[in-house]
């Protein structure tokens, strides 16, 4: 913690806040003086002062000291708490982008709140977030990602393997559904289809 008095030989207190700025210091920045009058303490204030106090009335400065540190430190771990969640964020993107099957996360309603960039690639041309994935995709495909809904909003975890015909033939995913909570909130409905075409293909011969 800074504790600076305004005038100060050679130097001033809005000289020690420029380069405390310029610094860009996690630092509480408190300014003291005993002839300081309201406006430059705005002024201060403004710049980015925490805080100033009256030489006169001292008896603020434990607490003044006390609220800043605590606040201080109440940033520095929301600061952290951030990151972390980007970091994970990150992650996430990460591997779910390179998962080599569609990922989605539809709510109740069946409207997207994610799809990845496999999902992306199979059916270019749409934003998909925010739409009902049925309402825009083939047949086949409507019926492997509506199957089974209702049960897996009972916490069952739905399996199949689902037969779609495509521009390049008959093709095989294999489906797992699964329902995500989320406390207070409705919970989401998870799926992943991996294209198990050739496994399919060879116990058929």
């Amino acid at each position: 913690l800074i504790l600076s008095d305004f005038a100060l030989p050679g130097f001033t207190g809005a000289g020690a806040l420029a380069l405390w700025k310029e610094f860009d210091l996690d630092i509480p920045f408190i300014v003291v003086s005993g002839t300081i009058g309201e406006e430059t303490a705005v002024t201060m204030m403004k710049a980015g002062a925490s805080d100033y106090l009256m030489k006169q009335n001292m008896a603020r400065l434990n607490a003044a000291i006390e609220r800043e540190l605590r606040e201080t430190q109440v940033r520095r771990q929301q600061r952290q708490a951030e990151k972390s969640l980007r970091d994970s964020e990150m992650r996430f993107s990460l591997f779910m982008n390179y998962y080599p099957g569609l990922v989605l996360i539809q709510d109740v309603e069946g409207k997207i709140v994610y799809a990845n960039q496999r999902f992306r690639e199979i059916f270019p041309g749409r934003e998909w977030v925010g739409e009902i994935a049925r309402d825009h995709l083939p047949e086949d495909w409507a019926d492997l990602l509506t199957l089974g809904d209702r049960q897996v909003l009972t916490g069952e975890i739905i399996r199949a393997v689902h037969e779609v015909n495509g521009a390049d033939g008959v093709r095989w995913f294999e489906m797992v559904k699964y329902m995500i909570p989320r406390e207070g909130l409705q919970p989401l409905i998870g799926v992943q289809a991996l294209d198990v075409s050739e496994r399919m293909r060879a116990e058929i011969e």
